[in-house]
């Protein structure tokens, strides 16, 4: 996620709200209802690395069953994909079956060389989940032809014809919401997004990449939903093959402090999800008639300096059995893959107020199993800010082994970490005791999906009237 203008503002608005309007009200801490605490996992032995699964993937990469793990590695340090990914695994002892990657401009075609040598490592394979903005002109100037960008996009196709042609995960100009501005002629507005996806995916489709699995991705802000234009951003069903999320945890008492339910239900009022739907098919899909990141791991807006401190920075102990924070309701749902019951607060409480609340907005996995009901659901970004409360890194690893399987809709989760994203940390050893909790959680067999490999050997000719790739640029850093 990516920190652009009037993130102060939002900062300062969103402070503002919670001191004055809410009184404190809605903070997920000892004083906001009971403690977010769970019972822990069950004690796993310390993976070495995971083993093959029956589960694989279908088309559009959809798990067979299971969830996708992934990550993106190295965020704002520099370091090369190799390095930083491979040292990533040694540490949680574990092979990504996703890597996510980030490119920004004309200027590099991708994946790159390394992503690609990284996608087809013998023994490890890997699926590519690319984030692309185009970044050289508007919404609005792509979306009616601009001849740069369709240019590139000419040539990405006949490059992904001879270079990669299996599947990978595509995004285009993720988080779009901090980038809106409907100001007549900006050329940026919600409408403005959705034409310029469309025309990216349609004209990659027409020049023969139909191994692009397209991602439309959303930003984990609970202010977003509540705008009049946030309907006209989707595309449409016939465009977008995966819905995803970005959305962080923090560990410091006030905004974002709570348990994993909380996270991918942030802002809901705690009703009840919708009426359970059957997981999507790998074929899902059919057509419907119808801004600088937090970075590469974007932050919610952070707590605001006014916002009130709970006595305790680590909650306590919570009553067992009762539901987490912006869980779907526990009637009927499945046990975790731990076997443990979860806890929680008995319902999650708003982070906004009035205005900048949606009316009847139950949280974003709420909203998306209800309003795209054949598509499979990813959390493109997600990691646990470091903060006061130490133990609650470690704690909240625990808490999405035990609350995954309420979320049966979620077909992968993508961790993104860094060691200062505007001053915030994800790394997964940092405090060291939350390490083992993160290789815990991702040796449970919940997240075990066998990956084929990723390209198959390049084929012989390239599509009639494409041009040549051209050169293969160094990558820039995306930001």
């Amino acid at each position: 996620m990516r920190r652009r203008k009037a993130t102060v503002l939002i900062v300062v608005a969103v402070g503002a709200v919670l001191t004055i309007g809410l009184g404190g009200y809605g903070l997920l801490s000892p004083e906001a209802g009971n403690a977010v605490r769970p019972v822990p996992i069950a004690s796993e032995p310390t993976p070495t690395d995971t083993g093959p699964s029956d589960c694989t993937v279908g088309e559009k990469l959809v798990p067979t069953c299971n969830v996708l793990w992934g990550a993106a590695t190295g965020g704002h340090t520099g370091r090369s994909l190799t390095a930083s990914l491979h040292e990533f695994e040694q540490e949680t002892r574990r092979t990504q079956a996703v890597f996510h990657t980030y490119h920004r401009g004309i200027g590099t075609l991708f994946p790159t060389a390394e992503e690609i040598a990284t996608a087809d490592e013998s023994g490890h394979p890997r699926i590519p989940f690319i984030n692309w903005k185009p970044a050289v002109a508007s919404w609005a100037d792509i979306a009616a032809g601009d001849p740069k960008v369709d240019d590139f996009i000419d040539r990405l196709a006949a490059y992904l014809h001879k270079r990669f042609p299996g599947p990978f995960f595509l995004t285009i100009h993720h988080e779009p919401e901090n980038d809106v501005d409907e100001t007549k002629g900006s050329g940026y507005t919600a409408a403005d997004y959705a034409a310029m996806y469309r025309h990216v995916v349609q004209r990659l489709r027409d020049d023969g990449a139909t191994n692009v699995v397209t991602v439309m991705t959303y930003m984990g802000y609970a202010k977003w939903p509540a705008q009049p234009w946030f309907d006209q951003l989707y595309p449409g069903d016939d465009v977008v093959d995966w819905i995803a999320l970005d959305v962080y945890a923090y560990s410091t008492p006030g905004y974002g402090y709570g348990d994993f339910g909380e996270m991918v239900n942030r802002g809901g009022d705690g009703s009840s999800p919708p009426p359970a739907s059957p997981s999507p098919s790998p074929t899902s899909g059919a057509p419907s008639a119808s801004p600088s990141p937090p970075s590469s791991g974007s932050p919610s807006p952070s707590p605001s300096p006014s916002s009130p401190t709970p006595a305790s920075p680590t909650p306590a102990s919570p009553t067992p059995g009762s539901p987490s924070p912006g869980s779907p309701s526990p009637s009927g749902a499945a046990p975790s893959p731990s076997g443990t019951a979860s806890s929680g607060p008995p319902s999650a409480s708003p982070l906004l107020a009035g205005a900048q609340r949606r009316s009847g907005w139950t949280g974003f996995y709420n909203w998306a199993a209800a309003r795209f009901p054949d598509k499979p659901l990813m959390i493109g970004e997600w990691g646990v800010w470091s903060g006061s409360d130490a133990k609650h890194k470690a704690w909240f690893y625990d808490n999405v082994g035990t609350e995954i399987a309420r979320f049966p809709r979620i077909k992968a989760l993508i961790y993104f970490e860094t060691p200062d994203d505007n001053g915030h940390d994800s790394r997964v050893d940092h405090p060291a005791d939350a390490l083992p909790a993160y290789r815990k959680l991702g040796a449970l067999p919940i997240f075990q999906v066998t990956v084929p490999a990723a390209s198959p050997p390049a084929l012989p000719t390239v599509p009639p009237n494409l041009p040549s790739e051209g050169p293969v640029r160094p990558l820039k850093p995306p930001r």
